[in-house]
Formats: structure tokens, C-alpha cells, sequence
């Protein structure tokens, strides 16, 4: 497949010129623009009046036919246009798979880069993303001080530079800068028991798809329900 980037003019977000941009939105496993996305330099540019370096907020999309997946990064919609997001995300799985005659994708919508890489980082790590979501929620209601760990103030994202064989680590991030403050982890061996306990146990599995219906799988969801509830 020949990728070819799209030249776009979009607004500096630091003096307000007319900046020309080549765009990336679509990536595959064997891009040769992956390593711009680990490095944080995809779709980046440099404003030629101020010199400000700033990412250009688009759709990206990562699609991995031979695996089924597909992971779709966006901005946040207005609460009230988030289930209308979440339809579109669907239906363009869907309609993927009818165009590739495949299966459909297990597809994911995300709302930042550090979700995209998380996700794409866990399906290649073979997680279960429904499941560390649910240990992700656990976590914050175990938390002892609400300080330490609140998800009113904090988000949390699957380190797979810093987890091991014995623990899988997650950084805790601040929800309003998205500035790392500290990190938390998780028994291995405690998460692949919850993990079997889910696949053996009918109903649980049927919990699991109440939680998550559809592309939309976070943490947040659960605290979203929680709280309509």
C-alpha cells in the first residue's frame, strides 16, 4: 500500500498564521510512519511566522487487518454528541470489514494520543483492554486517599516500558496538564486470575459486554454509568 500525506493549511494555535501541514491519518503495522508516532513527531509542525512547534489535531486511525484491529483517535466531542461519535466509529468498522471482506475489527475510540498508544501498546501485548480497564477501575476505588489516586484528577495508561513478568504498570497521570506524577502496579499473577475468572464465568463475560458495548472502552465509561445510575 503506497501512503501518501495530505498537505493541509491549519491555524498556529500560539499566533494564529496559516501554517501548511503534511498530514498522516491512516497507519498500518508496517508503516514507515510508526516510528514518528513512538517518537511523538506525527503530524507536527513548526509555525514559519512565531516558530511555534504545536501537533495538528486530526482523525488518526491505526488498522491492522491481519490481527482485526482498528483504534481511532479524535477529539472529544461534547457530552451530548458522544454517543453519535461512538455510532460513526462502529459503522466505519463495519463498513471496513465489508470493503476488506474480513471479519470485523475489534475497533477502539479514543480521545487522545497517549489512549491511542495505550491501546495499541495492549493489543500488541495481547491484553485484554476491557479487563485492564475494569483492574484500572478497581484501583481507584481501592485507593485509600482520594488524593493519591482520584479519577476525578487522574488518568491512568498501561506502561509497557516499566511493566515486568511479575507486574504490569500503569503511570497516573493528571487530568489537567497530562503531567506523569507517579505510577501503580498490578500483580500479574492476580490480573491473569481475574482474567481466567472472567473467561470461565458466563455471566461475567455478559457483564463485561453490559460495560462495554461498544468502541467506546474506558475506564471513565464505568464511572459515567456509575454515576447516571
Amino acid at each position: 500500500m503506497v501512503e501518501e500525506k495530505k498537505i493541509e493549511r491549519v491555524k498556529c494555535p500560539n499566533c494564529g498564521e496559516q501554517v501548511a501541514v503534511s498530514l498522516q491519518r491512516v497507519l498500518t503495522p508496517d508503516s514507515r510512519y510508526i516510528d514518528d508516532l513512538f517518537s511523538g513527531t506525527l503530524n507536527c509542525a513548526v509555525c514559519s511566522n512565531c516558530q511555534a512547534r504545536f501537533r495538528v489535531a486530526c482523525e488518526l486511525i491505526y488498522k491492522d487487518i491481519e490481527h482485526g484491529v482498528m483504534i481511532v483517535e479524535n477529539e472529544r466531542p461534547p457530552a451530548k454528541y458522544l454517543q453519535k461519535a461512538i455510532l460513526m466509529v462502529d459503522s466505519m468498522a463495519t463498513e471496513a470489514a465489508r470493503h476488506e471482506e474480513m471479519p470485523r475489527p475489534d475497533v477502539r475510540l479514543v480521545f487522545s494520543r497517549g489512549e491511542f498508544l495505550e491501546k495499541l501498546f495492549l493489543f500488541r501485548d495481547d491484553l485484554d483492554d476491557r479487563l485492564i480497564e475494569y483492574a484500572k477501575y478497581q484501583l481507584f476505588q481501592d485507593s485509600p486517599v482520594e488524593d493519591e489516586l482520584s479519577h476525578q484528577k487522574h488518568r491512568l495508561l498501561y506502561d509497557p516500558d516499566h511493566s515486568t513478568e511479575e507486574n504490569i504498570q500503569f503511570a497516573i497521570l493528571l487530568k489537567t496538564d497530562n503531567k506523569m506524577v507517579s505510577g501503580i502496579q498490578v500483580l500479574r499473577k492476580e490480573f491473569e486470575a481475574m482474567a481466567q475468572e472472567f473467561d470461565m464465568n458466563e455471566s461475567l463475560q455478559d457483564e463485561l459486554d453490559r460495560i462495554f458495548p461498544s468502541c467506546y472502552v474506558t475506564v471513565d465509561r464505568m464511572f459515567e454509568e456509575e454515576n447516571n445510575g
